[in-house]
């Protein structure tokens, strides 16, 4: 749910950049005209900052208030963030001087019940001849966030940062990156407690204009870049995100509809949003693949491939049946496993999904019982006389690895075979060969070494007895595997879904 705040609050002339004051309070920046004059006497209807008092509904609890006189000159002022314990204000401050030009970040600190003179923040900030615009401050207070099209960014407006100690002096400021940036603008940052990033940018795909995106930054800012999608953004311009701290309700600027006080185009209105949780849950059912019988007890893994959450458990009931909630926006990697089956995975994805959702329709799983005996390796072939493996031997082994870095509480016996010609003692020297040619090129892809044992057999177990032709002796010239172990524990549980991801990434880059 979307809305237009009170008219009281959208005036004439456009308000925009929404942040938060207090639990109850929110200060905002305002073109209305203002009950301050110039120096000819007229009345200033130039951009600035105000606060006011919201109930529940966000609807005006008191009068609109100019946060300061000192604050709040002829120039414009907007975009404005406080510090987490009130006593700073951050805001920007920009005139339309063609002699002398300024959009620049400055600060004012709050004194004795006032708002003391602002003064503009250092030059490493504010680079002379660039602008520079909309901070945002991270939950402690520490980082400034801005936009700015100063040197050596990647795109018009970027979005840059830098530590700030109590006298707002700063480390080195830097770009936010190829994250976040595009060759486009990125404005109006804007860091939530739950370590995502909130941006507006005109350089992704989306909806039209600019529009509202968000990046993980629990641990350095990590792709992709997510639009919010409608109703949050429109096919205009959207920018200037807050929200409170469960992010299910909050503010944003945008132009979406025509204003008639604003000549050609359209002003910025601020939109109150609230968004109920959105309940993503996934339901479906193991059984035996050869009887259709439901497998009970059956481990079901949801993993994130970003690692940004948890894996997500769940057993199966006596009816073989699961169900458990997701995590929005997430591409994960789920496998079903039971103890006397092989493992079987899929994967699914919450990205996307705006309304509560039950996932139903392909995440069954059909597990297939692990044999006693022998499996063949289709199309493990060697020369003659030798121990080489083909190259389409290879390609053959690769699927065998990705099995096993599904299987990984597997260990198997890789079992050689020959053909019935040449001595038994050359034949079981030659079949021990080959044996490990496959297990040294399955360790040489990443399997664990203790989860595979070399065996060769000679000659002494022909699948063809008698055999005379060429096709007959090749048949004999077979590689095989048979599980000697279910238990084996590897270190890294998850090596699996690192490879299928390494793998869709690889394949991502080919396409483009």
């Amino acid at each position: 749910m979307i809305n237009s705040l009170d008219t009281a609050i959208n005036a004439r002339g456009g308000s925009f950049a929404a942040s938060y004051a207090d639990e109850d309070a929110i200060i905002f920046s305002s073109s209305r005209t203002a009950n301050l004059k110039s120096t000819d006497g007229e009345a200033v209807t130039n951009s600035n900052i105000y606060k006011v008092s919201l109930n529940d509904k966000a609807q005006p609890n008191d009068a609109i208030q100019n946060i300061s006189r000192s604050v709040n000159l002829e120039s414009n002022e907007g975009s404005a963030v406080l510090s987490p314990d009130r006593n700073k204000l951050y805001f920007t401050r920009w005139n339309y001087d063609l002699q002398n030009p300024e959009c620049a970040i400055y600060v004012s600190r709050y004194l004795n019940g006032q708002w003391l003179t602002a003064r503009k923040l250092k030059d490493n900030i504010n680079m002379p001849g660039y602008r520079t615009m909309h901070p945002a401050l991270s939950p402690d207070g520490k980082t400034l966030y801005f936009s700015s099209d100063r040197n050596d960014g990647i795109g018009k407006l970027d979005i840059w940062y830098c530590v700030l100690d109590e006298m707002d002096n700063t480390t080195e400021v830097k770009n936010a990156g190829k994250v976040v940036n595009t060759p486009e603008n990125e404005v109006t940052p804007y860091m939530h407690p739950n370590n995502f990033l909130y941006f507006s940018s005109d350089g992704f795909p989306g909806l039209g204009g600019l529009d509202i995106f968000k990046v993980q930054a629990e641990k350095g800012l990590a792709p992709p870049a997510r639009n919010l999608g409608s109703p949050i953004n429109s096919s205009r311009d959207d920018a200037y995100y807050v929200s409170d701290e469960t992010a299910q309700t909050g503010f944003i600027s945008s132009d979406r509809i025509a204003c008639a006080d604003c000549g050609e185009g359209n002003c910025y209105q601020i939109y109150y949003f609230e968004d109920k949780p959105i309940m993503i849950t996934i339901s479906g059912k193991v059984y035996n693949e050869e009887t259709n019988d439901p497998i009970a007890n059956s481990l079901i893994t949801f993993i994130d491939v970003k690692e940004n959450y948890d894996p997500i458990y769940v057993f199966t009931d006596d009816k073989g049946e699961y169900k458990t909630k997701l995590n929005k926006d997430v591409d994960y990697f789920a496998t079903a496993q039971k103890k006397g089956f092989f493992k079987k995975a899929v994967t699914l994805t919450t990205m996307g999904i705006n309304q509560s959702t039950d996932l139903i329709q392909d995440f069954n799983f059909s597990l297939e019982v692990i044999p006693t005996g022998e499996i063949n390796i289709a199309g493990i072939e060697y020369d003659l006389n030798s121990a080489n493996l083909r190259p389409s031997s290879k390609v053959r082994l690769d699927s065998l690895f990705d099995f096993l870095s599904l299987n990984d509480n597997l260990v198997v016996e890789i079992n050689s075979h020959t053909d019935v010609r040449g001595n038994d003692l050359y034949n079981m020297k030659l079949s021990e060969a080959r044996a490990k040619s496959v297990v040294d090129y399955l360790i040489e892809k990443g399997t664990e070494k203790e989860r595979l044992v070399a065996k060769g057999y000679g000659e002494t177990s022909p699948l063809i007895v008698d055999a005379l032709t060429e096709e007959e002796h090749q048949k004999n010239r077979r590689t095989t595997f048979r599980m000697l172990s279910q238990d084996f524990q590897p270190i890294d549980k998850y090596k699996y879904f690192r490879t299928m991801q390494q793998k869709l990434q690889a394949l991502e880059q080919e396409s483009r």
